[in-house]
C-alpha cells in the first residue's frame, strides 16, 4: 500500500467565533477520515506572525479571512494553495489566483431571512448592520436583501451602525436604547416589522433596546441574527438566528485543499445556508411560527373583528388547537380579549375624538350602524351618541 506523503497545513481562524470553532471541527472530522497524513498547525490571526521560516515548510494553508494576513508576496512566490473560508470579499482573492474560496452563501441567509419574515406575517423588513455601504452605494448583501424583500411586496428599512458594532464597544450590548439614532430608528417603525441583524450580537442588541423603549417582541418587532453565537442563545429574549453550516465548509474546504496539495485545480464554492434557530425573538414565547403569525394577525385585526377560524387557518391548526394554544401561550381567550379589545377602542373613540359615530363603528368592524349601536348598548346600558354625551358632561 502506497503511503501519502506527509502535508504540512496552517490553519488560521479565531476560536472565539462560532463559525471559527465549527469549521475547526468540519476540517478535523475530514482529518480522521481522509486525512492522517495531515500535519495540521493551527494558529490565531490575531497572533499570527508571518515567519518565512514557518510558511516555506508548509503545503497549504487554511485560512479565516486572507486580508488578515501578511502573507501575499510569499504566497504569490511559492504558489502556497490557500483556502479563504470567508468573511467578506477579499482584494487578494479578485486579483489572484492563488486564492480558492471554500464560505457559505450570503443570498441563502438573505432567502432564508425573508422567507421566515414572511412565514411570520410581518408588512416590512429591514437590515442593521456594520459600514452597510461601499462609497455612496449599498453593500451587495444588503441590495440582494432588499430587492428580495421588495419583490415580496414588503416595506424595507435598514440601519448602519457605523462603528457603534457591539463587538467594538461592547456596552452598546446592553444599553443600546441610550443610542438616540437606534432609538429613533427603532420608534421609527410604524409597521410590524422584521430586522434581520449582521450577526447575533447586533440582534442581541436590537431586542434589548426595544425592551428598553417598550417595543413588544415579537409582537411589533421580529429579530433574526446570524450565526447561532453563544450570547443570543439566553437572556431575556433568546435570539433567532440563522446557521451557518461551518462544519459543512471546514470538511469541503479540508477536502478541496487535499485536491489542490495533489494537483486538482479547485474552484471557489459557496455552501447554502438551510437553517433558521426558532427562539423567542421571532418564534415568541410558543416557539412556534404559525402560533406567532396569527398572534401578529390578532393584535392588528382584533378591533376590526376577527374569527376563531381565521386565525386557525393562518396558524395552520384547528380551531380548538388554535384557542388553547392562545389560552397555554398568552393566557387570553380569543373570543373574549377581541370583544374587550373592541370595546375598549370603541369607548377611547367615543371619548376622545371628534369621529362621527359612524365612523367609529365602521373603524371597529361593524357593517351597521344599527349593530354599533346594539354593541355598545349592550357594553354600557345606552347607545354610543348618549354614551359620548354623558361622557363629556362628566368632563
Amino acid at each position: 500500500m502506497q503511503t501519502r506523503p506527509l502535508r504540512n497545513v496552517g490553519f488560521v481562524a479565531p476560536f472565539f467565533y462560532e463559525y471559527g470553532r465549527s469549521a475547526r471541527a468540519g476540517v478535523l472530522a475530514w482529518m480522521d477520515q481522509e486525512g492522517r497524513h495531515w500535519r495540521l498547525i493551527e494558529m490565531d490571526p490575531r497572533e499570527w506572525k508571518a515567519s518565512p521560516a514557518l510558511w516555506r515548510e508548509l503545503d497549504g494553508l487554511i485560512v479565516w479571512y486572507w486580508g488578515a494576513l501578511d502573507l501575499q508576496e510569499a504566497v504569490r512566490e511559492r504558489g502556497l494553495p490557500v483556502i479563504e473560508l470567508g468573511l467578506g470579499e477579499s482584494e487578494y482573492g479578485r486579483k489572484h489566483e492563488e486564492l480558492v474560496r471554500i464560505s457559505f452563501d450570503r443570498h441563502s441567509i438573505n432567502e432564508l431571512a425573508v422567507r421566515h419574515f414572511l412565514d411570520l406575517g410581518v408588512e416590512c423588513v429591514g437590515y442593521v448592520g456594520h459600514l452597510l455601504r461601499v462609497g455612496s452605494r449599498r453593500g451587495g448583501r444588503v441590495m440582494d436583501l432588499r430587492k428580495l424583500v421588495l419583490e415580496a411586496g414588503l416595506e424595507w428599512a435598514e440601519l448602519d451602525v457605523g462603528e457603534r458594532h457591539p463587538v467594538i464597544d461592547p456596552s452598546t450590548l446592553l444599553h443600546g436604547s441610550r443610542w438616540p439614532e437606534l432609538v429613533a430608528f427603532l420608534e421609527s417603525l410604524s409597521l410590524s416589522t422584521g430586522l434581520l441583524a449582521q450577526d447575533d450580537y447586533l440582534g442581541v442588541m436590537l431586542c434589548e433596546a426595544a425592551r428598553s423603549l417598550g417595543i413588544p417582541i415579537p409582537g411589533k418587532l421580529a429579530v433574526l441574527g446570524q450565526g447561532d453565537r453563544t450570547v443570543g442563545r439566553m437572556g431575556p429574549c433568546p435570539l433567532s438566528t440563522i446557521e451557518i453550516p461551518g462544519r459543512a465548509v471546514g470538511w469541503e474546504a479540508a477536502a478541496t485543499l487535499d485536491a489542490w496539495m495533489s494537483g486538482v485545480r479547485p474552484t471557489s464554492r459557496m455552501l447554502a445556508c438551510e437553517d433558521v434557530v426558532v427562539r423567542e425573538s421571532t418564534g415568541g414565547r410558543s416557539g412556534e411560527v404559525g402560533i406567532e403569525r396569527a398572534k401578529r394577525h390578532f393584535d392588528r385585526r382584533a378591533v376590526e373583528g376577527v374569527t376563531v377560524g381565521e386565525l386557525a387557518a393562518i396558524a395552520g391548526c384547528s380551531s380548538p388547537t388554535l384557542r388553547r394554544r392562545f389560552r397555554e401561550v398568552y393566557g387570553i381567550d380569543v373570543t373574549r380579549e377581541a370583544r374587550e379589545r373592541r370595546v375598549s377602542e370603541a369607548l377611547r373613540l367615543l371619548e376622545e375624538s371628534e369621529l362621527e359615530v359612524r365612523e367609529i363603528g365602521v373603524r371597529c368592524g361593524f357593517s351597521s350602524p344599527t349593530n354599533f349601536f346594539n354593541f355598545i348598548r349592550r357594553q354600557t346600558g345606552v347607545g354610543p351618541a348618549e354614551y359620548r354625551r354623558q361622557h363629556r358632561g362628566i368632563r
